[in-house]
């Protein structure tokens, strides 16, 4: 696997193409030629409507599905020639991902929630100070033995921020990581999204409210699989 020179692009999406086929059906283009990068430590909104796309792309990024045709590099590694294995590797090591619904495991506290992707790294031995250290780091140091449901929606969410660190991720990928949350809860996580840009933390967050894209740095907009230019034509 070759890396990039550190002075280009970490992420590089060139000519992006997927296209499903159903059964007896004709074929459906959901992305068409996406074409974006993104610097190391940079904060990017992914705007768009249900139903365009977004996921997909989403799914790509975070290496859990292919492209048709085109090219994503993530720090230099050309993604779409990888085995499933190496991919595997790369999510764990490389991608760490928030969700709208907080995918916690509810027999485990906050502490092995959080351990759970370093069992499966080369970090293993630290496990459980490291995970510690993230849990601290979201203001949970105090809840370390809560289990999911003895949590409120915005603890559960900065337990899954934790675990989406614990890594310590190139790139984080953020799904509407406030929709389930009300306006008070979902201001204090998007300042700790705030935060993390601020420590160097390079995050995509995809979101359909303009609030929430005006936190990032920049906002990319997809319309109709297709990235929209910055005039909106």
């Amino acid at each position: 696997m070759m890396k990039i020179d550190s002075d280009q692009a970490m992420v590089e999406v060139r000519d992006l193409v997927k296209t499903y086929r159903k059964a007896g059906e004709s074929e459906v283009r959901v992305l068409r030629g996406i074409s974006f990068s993104l610097q190391r430590g940079e904060y990017v909104a992914l705007m768009a409507p249900s139903g365009t796309g977004k996921t997909t792309l989403i799914n790509i990024l975070g290496c859990l599905d292919r492209p048709t045709s085109g090219t994503y590099r993530l720090e230099g590694i050309r993604i779409e020639d990888l085995g499933d294995d190496e991919l595997s590797r790369i999510r764990n090591r490389k991608i760490g991902f928030v969700f709208q619904t907080f995918h916690l495991l509810p027999r485990l506290t906050a502490l092995e929630n959080v351990e759970l992707p370093l069992l499966y790294s080369p970090e293993a031995a630290n496990s459980k100070e490291r995970a510690r250290e993230c849990l601290r780091a979201v203001g949970l140091g105090d809840r370390l033995d809560y289990r999911p449901h003895e949590l409120s929606g915005g603890q559960q969410q900065r337990v899954a921020i934790a675990r989406a660190i614990v890594n310590d991720p190139s790139l984080i990928l953020a799904d509407e990581p406030t929709g389930n949350l009300d306006a008070h809860t979902a201001e204090e996580i998007l300042a700790l999204f705030s935060q993390l840009h601020r420590q160097g933390r390079t995050i995509v967050m995809v979101t359909h409210d303009q609030a929430v894209a005006s936190r990032a740095a920049r906002t990319i907009r997809l319309r109709e699989g297709q990235i929209v230019p910055e005039d909106g034509s």
